[in-house]
């Protein structure tokens, strides 16, 4: 991915390698992806490999729990999926093995009878377009590659920040951001009534006000818990202009994770309600002797955008969309070749090329912001993108063009104007590289 260092995936992958695998073959086929969702208490109750969910028009989500083997399995795997699925109360459920048995179809009949589809799917083209899986979709190998190149800087960003909340255990920023992650990635998971769990995240928005300029002022000696108006200029400058790998690229990640989680939250209830499915979407609170929905606890310009939202014709869409140019585009588009970019985006979302920009609008409805989500473009860059992307991510999206748009690999070859567009898509990639590489 670099002219000076090279990250390259394993061909054969295993492990959690594997499980990017098998991900980013589902997220290439239209599903939105949650990864390695852990259950906590006095001790780690579990940890969920894949929860994908389906959105298909005229249906509520459908959600999909997979556990992923590269290695040894058997009917010990099979009952422990089966207990879980009773335990987290959801019925579709899928073993995904890369290494079938002797008497594979015994084991698939088996493990059908209990409710589980028992999937093989290996690093083989002939082999992905036939398995079960995909449910009869296909994924593309371009998305897949760059996919799982996106899982793994996601997987090397968070443990340099475990590593860091370890040890300099007297920085409050690296303890606060992963707090903010598992709660985003993990506790909202296992709140099943989607009112409690949105609820969840705007509390963990309310904790973390601003939490990208205490990370910046921490990052410059100053106290984080003190009220910060801006990121101090030098390491705004460094990790924006200087395209450095900085506290912030943590900081602004967990910030866009946190939003997708709200919009995808958002999304799937006005869908339960339109399709009528209470037991996710109702519920009351006792306070001082009054009852209130729970409707309640939302905030009123958030539940005003979020009507207006529910009115557009592909909203359902929504989640895949968001999910796939935050990570996978970079939040960014090209505007040299915005016809494409559209095309791509419609095809990955099942949205029309027509509705992109009423897509692209949601993020500012439900999070408004002065000036809009988006800088750009200029006669210095001919990129629109997002504010506060993390560069990393964008150089993924920067790789990711020229796998698609170039015959041979080279950013070179893109047919860009601007003065700094090109050179701003090597220096986010190289940067991309230098993080998965540390």
């Amino acid at each position: 991915m670099s002219d000076k260092k090279e990250v390259k995936l394993p061909e054969e992958p295993r492990d959690t390698d594997f499980e990017d695998y098998v991900a980013a073959h589902l997220q290439s086929a239209g599903n939105f992806i949650e990864k390695s969702i852990i259950e906590r208490s006095k001790t780690e109750i579990l940890e969920l490999d894949i929860i994908c969910t389906e959105y298909e028009e005229d249906s509520s989500p459908v959600e999909r729990l997979l556990e992923i083997k590269s290695g040894g399995w058997g009917f010990t795997e099979i009952f422990k999926l089966s207990g879980w699925g009773k335990y987290l109360k959801i019925e579709d459920l899928g073993l995904v093995v890369c290494k079938q048995k002797s008497d594979q179809d015994f084991y698939v009949k088996k493990a059908d009878d209990i409710g589980i589809d028992l999937s093989y799917l290996c690093n083989d083209s002939n082999n992905y377009e036939q398995t079960n899986v995909l449910r009869g979709k296909l994924s593309d190998p371009i998305d897949v590659e760059y996919l799982r190149f996106s899982y793994l800087l996601e997987r090397t960003l968070l443990k340099h920040l475990n590593h860091k909340k370890k040890s300099l255990t007297a920085r409050e920023s690296y303890k606060a951001l992963e707090h903010y992650y598992h709660t985003l990635n993990s506790v909202i998971f296992f709140s099943k009534n989607i009112l409690k769990k949105v609820d969840k995240l705007y509390d963990a928005f309310k904790e973390n006000p601003n939490i990208t300029k205490k990370v910046g002022n921490e990052s410059a000696g100053n106290n984080f818990n003190d009220n910060h108006e801006k990121i101090p200029d030098q390491i705004f400058n460094k990790t924006f202009y200087d395209h450095e790998y900085t506290d912030l690229t943590y900081s602004c990640y967990v910030e866009h994770r946190a939003r997708l989680a709200i919009l995808k939250s958002a999304i799937d209830f006005c869908l339960y309600e339109q399709h009528g499915i209470d037991e996710r979407i109702s519920g009351e609170i006792k306070m001082l002797g009054f009852k209130f929905s729970l409707k309640t606890l939302l905030p009123d310009n958030f539940l005003i955008n979020l009507g207006i939202i529910k009115d557009e014709p592909y909203y359902h869409k929504y989640p895949v969309f968001w999910q796939n140019f935050l990570w996978l585009f970079g939040g960014m588009i090209l505007e040299d070749y915005k016809e494409q970019e559209y095309k791509i985006l419609s095809l990955k979302s099942g949205i029309p090329v027509t509705e992109i920009d009423t897509a692209l609008a949601v993020y500012q409805k439900l999070f408004p912001v002065n000036g809009g989500w988006f800088v750009g473009p200029s006669g210095n860059s001919n990129i629109k993108h997002m504010k506060m992307m993390p560069l990393p991510f964008m150089g993924i999206g920067a790789n990711y063009r020229k796998a698609i748009y170039t015959e041979d690999d080279s950013f070179e070859s893109l047919k860009l104007t601007g003065t700094y567009t090109l050179s701003n898509l090597i220096s986010w990639n190289n940067l991309a590289v230098e993080v998965m590489c540390k």
